[in-house]
């Protein structure tokens, strides 16, 4: 488990560099983090050489999970790499798990 420590009101990103990997993707997994402490805001994908560049073969760029630190406390964040997603719930294939501290 990986420690991250925010301010109240800051924005982070977890970032991934991906490989070309057809319904492959990293999510935000249950159980859900407390919404008091943390919001999920959304997800960009970077692609080699840069947003508008076509994909590089063999590098699938780099996503950056975007998050925003809400009141003091702690949770647990956990991310899935997830396969034929949506249908993640029960394809999940690793899982990142963060205790996120806000304060």
């Amino acid at each position: 488990m990986s420690d991250i420590h925010a301010g109240p009101g800051e924005i982070f990103s977890l970032r991934w560099h991906l490989a070309v990997s057809p319904g492959m993707d990293h999510l935000p997994s249950d159980p859900a983090p407390d919404p008091n402490v943390l919001a999920f805001i959304g997800a960009e994908r970077i692609h080699p050489g840069g947003l508008w560049m076509a994909p590089t073969m063999g590098d699938g760029g780099d996503l950056y999970l975007i998050f925003k630190a809400r009141s003091p406390g702690s949770t647990i964040l956990t991310i899935g790499n997830c396969f034929t997603c949506p249908d993640y719930y029960a394809s999940y294939r690793e899982r990142s798990i963060y205790h996120v501290r806000v304060g």
